[in-house]
């Protein structure tokens, strides 16, 4: 008895089948690229210095801002690291066995480190737009 499901013809299909890295990582990895690209596209902009197109009043307030770069880089190159190494993390997590949990554990720290940024610099546009 293998202690798999009677519908699973063999221990060794049964095995290949839990090793599989869940397609979750692609997802994360996809997610990675679209921030990537929207960090791209402002960081762009500030080196540019031109306007970003914006749905919302305030946006390039906000990049104009004295909160808008750290020693003098636009924290968006920042989040143009943060993304990237979500997403090559999350492929790797994809591609690696499931016992190999580094790319795993990469992404859950950046993540956790880029959500407390997100919220702080969420908390600062909110504070310039209310000042305008």
């Amino acid at each position: 008895m293998s202690g798999y499901p009677e519908s699973q013809t063999s221990e060794s299909e049964g095995v290949a089948n839990l090793a599989r890295p869940s397609k979750l990582w692609l997802f994360i990895a996809l997610l990675g690229l679209v921030g990537l690209g929207v960090t791209t596209y402002l960081t762009s902009n500030a080196l540019s210095h031109t306007e970003v197109g914006c749905s919302l009043s305030g946006c390039n307030t906000v990049l104009a801002s004295k909160w808008s770069k750290i020693f003098g880089i636009p924290v968006s190159v920042f989040g143009m690291a943060t993304y990237a190494i979500i997403m090559l993390s999350a492929l790797h997590a994809y591609q690696s066995p499931v016992d190999d949990l580094r790319g795993r554990r990469i992404v859950a720290g950046i993540a956790g480190i880029g959500v407390l940024a997100s919220i702080y610099l969420t908390s600062v546009e909110l504070l310039i737009r209310s000042e305008e």
